[in-house]
């Protein structure tokens, strides 16, 4: 995890794979997390997470706070944000 904040402790935050294991290898039907982060916060904050996906995956949803996310899914590699 890595970490930049301002004196207004608004910042950066990101989370990224091990470069010796990125990308992670996934089954057909399967999806990892290589990378996630975050910056700003309330309307202006932006948070996005993505990884490897498998051949057959069509689709990733995902679940927080009450609401649901479509990530994008293309060429082996999901991203929502």
């Amino acid at each position: 995890m890595h970490g930049l904040d301002g004196s207004d402790a608004k910042g950066l935050s990101e989370t990224i794979g091990d470069p010796a294991t990125s990308p992670k290898p996934v089954g057909l039907d399967e999806i990892a997390v290589d990378s996630a982060g975050s910056l700003g916060d309330g309307a202006s904050g932006l948070t996005y997470v993505e990884g490897p996906a498998g051949a057959d995956v069509a689709s990733v949803s995902i679940a927080d706070s009450g609401k649901t996310f479509v990530a994008t899914v293309e060429d082996g590699t999901w991203t929502a944000w």
